[in-house]
C-alpha cells in the first residue's frame, strides 16, 4: 500500500499532482501544485481568504484530486458549437449529492471526445454521448456537429417520438403524487410537463405546429420520454438531453409506487435537470471527461491505476492503424469506491477504453476497432496465476511484453471470439483489433481480426505507451 500512502501524504500536505496538456505521445507531462481539480469538479485545496474569521468552511472533497489524464489541450469545439462533456454536465459529485453516494463497485460508463471536429467533419450530423453511473442514472447528450442550431428546428422536430402513448399516463401519476406532497416548485414542474406531454401527443396525429402552440421557451421544456418511469428530455443551448432514473424501473411500475417515493424522484429529476443547466451555462465548464479514479486510493495493492484512453491515445491509435481515430470514444472506469470505505481493492478490477476509424463508402463502412481493457493485480505474479486459473492459453508470439497469447482455443471460441491477452507485470491487458466491413447495401457486415503481425505491433505500442503512462503518474511518489 505505498501508493496509497503517497498519495495521502500529498493530500496532507497540500501538494496534489495535476495534469497539462497531453504530449505527442498521449503522456500529460508532471506538473505540481496547489489548485488541482478534484474529481467532479470540486477544488481539491482551499485558497486562504482574505477573512481572518470566516463564518462558512467549505465542504472538503470526496476523493483526493488525482491526475486529469485527458484534460484536453485546448477548448474542444463541434461544428460552431463549444463541446459539453456529459460526464461534466452531471458529475459525480452531483449524482453523490443528488441521488445519494453510490455503493462499492459502481462502474461509470461514458462515451466522449477528445478532439474538435469541425462543421460536416463528424460522420453524421448529430454527436451522441452519454454519461452512466450504472443502476443509478444516465445523461444522453445529443449536439449538432453540422452548424444547425435546435432553436431554429422548432419544438415539432426536436420533442422525443417514442412512446408518446404512455406520457399521459405517467403525467397522471406524477400528477396525484405532486399535489399529495404539496410542493407548489413540484406541482408546477409536473403541470409543465403534463401540458408538453397533452401537446406532443396531438402534434403526433396532426404534425401541425400549431398543437404545439403556448408551450414554453426550448429552454423551459422538459419533455417526459419512453417506457421508463423516470425520463426527460430537455434542451440547453444546442444540447438535446435525455435524463433516465436507472433505479426507478418501467413506467408499469408507477401503479405499485407509493406517492412520496414518486414525489421524491420527480424532485430529484427536477433537481438534476437545474443542476446540469447550471454547469452547461457554465462557458468553464470542463471538457474532460469523468475522473480516471474515483476512490480514496489510485492503487490496487501497489499497482498505479492508469487512464485505458491515455495508454490508448489518439497518436498510439494512429502509430497501429496509420488511420485517425474519428467517432466517439468508449471508456469503462475502475469501479468507484467510497471515501472511507473499508472495503479493500479488489484484485482483476479493470477500466477500458474504445477507439475506431469510420471511412464512409457507398453503400457501407470500413471500421477500424481497438478496445484495451487493463486488469489490475497486486503483483506480476498474482496477475500470472489469474491468467492460468481463467483458462486463457494458445499460441505465443514475441512482444515488448512479458507475455502475449493468442487464444485460439480459448473459453469463448465456440463463440468465434480470439481472445489476445498480454501480461506486464502485475498488468493484465486485453486487446481487441479488428475490422469490420459492410461491404454492400444488403450486407449484414463481416469483421476480422488484425493479423499476428498487426497484433504484435498493437501490442508492442501499447506496451511502451502504458511503460510511459507509469513512469508520469509515479513522478510525484515520495515527495
Amino acid at each position: 500500500m505505498v501508493g496509497a500512502v503517497a498519495a495521502l501524504a500529498l493530500v496532507v500536505a497540500g501538494v496534489l499532482v495535476v495534469a497539462t496538456s497531453a504530449s505527442e505521445d498521449g503522456v500529460a507531462p508532471a506538473a505540481e501544485g496547489p489548485g488541482s481539480a478534484a474529481p467532479g469538479g470540486g477544488a481539491a485545496t482551499q485558497t486562504p481568504s482574505d477573512d481572518p474569521t470566516p463564518t462558512e468552511q467549505p465542504a472538503a472533497p470526496a476523493y483526493p484530486a488525482y491526475r486529469d489524464w485527458l484534460e484536453p489541450e485546448r477548448e474542444l469545439v463541434l461544428g460552431d458549437h463549444r463541446y459539453v462533456s456529459a460526464c461534466q454536465a452531471l458529475s459525480l459529485d452531483d449524482v453523490r449529492e443528488l441521488y445519494g453516494e453510490p455503493r462499492a463497485g459502481t462502474v461509470v460508463s461514458e462515451s466522449f471526445l477528445d478532439r474538435s471536429f469541425g462543421v460536416d467533419e463528424y460522420r453524421t450530423d448529430d454527436a451522441l454521448t452519454d454519461c452512466w453511473y450504472r443502476d443509478i442514472v444516465r445523461l444522453d447528450a445529443e449536439q449538432p456537429v453540422d452548424g444547425s442550431n435546435l432553436g431554429e428546428l422548432g419544438l415539432g422536430n426536436v420533442l422525443q417520438s417514442y412512446r408518446d402513448d404512455e406520457q399521459p399516463g405517467k403525467v397522471r401519476l406524477y400528477r396525484e403524487a405532486a399535489r399529495a406532497d404539496g410542493d407548489p416548485e413540484l406541482v408546477a414542474f409536473v403541470d409543465d410537463l403534463a401540458r408538453v406531454a397533452k401537446a406532443r401527443v396531438r402534434y403526433s396525429k396532426t404534425f401541425r405546429d400549431k398543437e404545439l402552440r403556448g408551450l414554453p421557451d426550448l429552454a423551459e421544456v422538459v419533455q417526459p420520454i419512453g417506457s421508463e418511469a423516470y425520463a426527460f428530455r430537455f434542451f440547453v443551448d444546442d444540447v438535446a438531453y435525455e435524463l433516465v432514473d436507472e433505479a426507478g424501473g418501467d413506467a408499469a411500475d408507477l401503479r405499485q409506487e407509493l406517492d412520496s417515493s414518486i414525489a421524491r424522484r420527480l424532485r430529484t429529476a427536477m433537481d438534476a435537470i437545474a443542476r446540469i443547466r447550471e454547469h452547461v451555462g457554465d462557458p468553464e465548464l470542463s471538457q474532460s471527461p469523468s475522473p480516471t479514479v474515483a476512490r480514496p486510493s489510485d492503487t490496487i495493492g501497489g499497482t498505479r491505476i492508469l487512464e485505458p484512453c491515455a495508454v490508448l491515445s489518439r497518436q498510439v491509435f494512429r502509430q497501429i492503424t496509420g488511420l485517425q481515430d474519428n467517432q466517439v470514444i468508449e471508456r469503462l472506469n475502475i469501479p468507484l469506491i467510497p471515501p472511507g470505505s473499508a472495503i479493500e481493492p479488489e484484485q482483476g478490477a479493470s477500466n477500458s477504453c474504445r477507439r475506431h476509424h469510420v471511412r464512409d463508402r457507398r453503400y457501407g463502412d470500413l471500421t477500424t476497432d481497438i478496445t484495451i481493457a487493463i486488469d489490475y493485480f497486486g503483483s506480476a505474479r498474482k496477475a500470472a496465476r489469474a491468467l492460468r486459473k481463467g483458462g486463457f492459453d494458445g499460441r505465443r508470439l514475441d512482444t515488448d511484453a512479458d507475455l502475449f497469447i493468442v487464444g485460439d482455443d480459448g473459453p469463448f471460441s465456440d463463440l468465434g471470439i480470439v481472445l489476445h491477452t498480454a501480461l506486464l507485470g502485475p498488468y493484465r491487458i486485453s486487446l481487441d483489433y479488428s475490422t469490420l466491413d459492410r461491404g454492400g447495401a444488403f450486407s449484414d457486415g463481416s469483421s476480422a481480426y488484425a493479423s499476428d503481425r498487426d497484433y504484435v505491433r498493437a501490442v508492442n505500442a501499447v506496451v511502451r505507451s502504458l511503460q510511459r503512462n507509469l513512469a508520469v503518474a509515479q513522478e510525484g511518489d515520495g515527495k
